[in-house]
């Protein structure tokens, strides 16, 4: 049988902060990169959400990761939490890079 090793609290709270920071960022990004005309958002429900207003998008965007960080917080004692807190800030903060280099790309090359 595989045995996963357990994260710390403080690595989850810092997982989660930096899943809270590049939201912010990937927002700001995402909102960047529509007004440009480069991209169009991927993510149905957000798009739908954009239909009203990048603001309201915004505020859309900033409440779902919330209502999501607050419970991988309160359910931090199960693995499972402790383990998707780490790998959504990953991906989270991959996708924060991707929007970078794409914007790099496009104002540069």
């Amino acid at each position: 049988m595989i045995t996963v090793p357990s994260l710390s609290d403080k690595l989850v709270a810092a997982s989660l902060r930096l899943l809270f920071l590049f939201n912010l960022l990937d927002a700001f990004l995402t909102v960047l990169w529509i007004r440009a005309g480069i991209a169009m958002e991927a993510n149905p429900i957000m798009a739908a959400a954009m239909t009203y207003g990048m603001s309201f998008f915004v505020l859309i965007k900033i409440t779902m990761v919330v209502c999501a960080i607050t419970i991988l917080w309160y359910t931090r004692s199960h693995k499972l939490s402790r383990w998707s807190s780490l790998l959504t800030a990953v991906l989270m903060g991959s996708l924060v890079v991707y929007h970078a280099v794409g914007i790099f790309s496009a104002v540069y090359l």
